[in-house]
């Protein structure tokens, strides 16, 4: 399982489910739109209240002591980008999966065109 080390203290992350999506909303705002704004420091709080189990005040104070300690927030935030990556609920939910296919879908398109391309050449 997977940790992540805040303000000097390792706590393991769950695989990230519906509960944690609805927990990380209860601090105050949409999930959804956080990603869509990139709001990172919000996401990583209600990251933070997750693997803690803390609430919003508690988060905020610890990421604080961890940055003010040395840390750094982009290690926290990059535990939960792994945590979602990980969570096939939350890559559903964030529609991480339908960008996937399309990077594929693009991938496999932009193989085949430089074949055509040779063989229009010769």
């Amino acid at each position: 399982m997977a940790t992540v080390k805040i303000n000097n203290k390792k706590y393991e992350v769950p695989q990230l489910t519906f509960r944690h999506f609805t927990q990380i909303e209860e601090q105050g705002f949409s999930v959804l739109e956080a990603f869509r704004k990139q709001e990172m420091f919000l996401l990583a709080m209600g990251f933070v209240c997750v693997v803690t189990g803390e609430d919003r005040d508690e988060a905020e104070r610890l990421i604080e002591q961890h940055v003010l300690g040395g840390g750094s927030i982009n290690d926290i935030y990059e535990a939960f980008g792994k945590a979602v990556e990980d969570s096939a609920f939350f890559r559903k939910m964030l529609g991480l999966d339908q960008v996937e296919e399309k990077k594929t879908k693009k991938t496999q398109n932009t193989v085949a065109f430089p074949e055509e391309a040779s063989t229009t050449q010769e």
